[in-house]
């Protein structure tokens, strides 16, 4: 498995984390080129509402001050939303933390991936998603390959 995939299973694998965002977890990678739209985001029973969900992304990578190691810095992003309110969001962040944060992943793609907690943003809301309340979290990420 790939260090992305890896990442994934962790997450939905974490009953935790998987209580808190029903709507489960998609890749950034995968989604259509207008990204997550209120269409195709994850419903409640009505038909309307939002699921609490999370998005995905990696970012920029540089292999700047750690060449010689045959890594790569960069960092992953976490964008977690709700149908409103904040507060499932932040229990999703703190949990988020719990699962990842200082987290070494081995795997077929690299021999050392680690996560560590960096940042998380203030309160946003998505247009996309009729305005529904999200926020992002970044892990940096130092990826060495095989």
């Amino acid at each position: 498995m790939t260090f992305q995939s890896d990442l994934i299973s962790t997450l939905i694998s974490d009953t935790a984390l998987s209580a808190i965002l029903t709507g489960g977890w998609f890749d950034g990678e995968s989604l259509p080129r207008e990204g997550m739209t209120l269409s195709s985001a994850p419903k409640q029973a009505d038909g309307v509402s939002i699921k609490p969900f999370g998005v995905i992304r990696r970012r920029g990578m540089n292999d700047e001050g750690i060449r010689d190691l045959n890594a790569e810095r960069g960092s992953v992003e976490f964008y977690i939303y709700a149908h409103k309110g904040y507060a499932t969001i932040e229990t999703a962040i703190s949990r988020l933390k719990v699962v990842l944060n200082e987290r070494n992943f081995v795997s077929s793609d690299a021999s050392t991936a680690f996560l560590r907690f960096a940042f998380a943003s203030g309160e946003l809301v998505a247009e996309e998603l009729a305005s529904a309340p999200f926020k992002f979290v970044r892990f940096n990420l130092i990826l060495r390959r095989k």
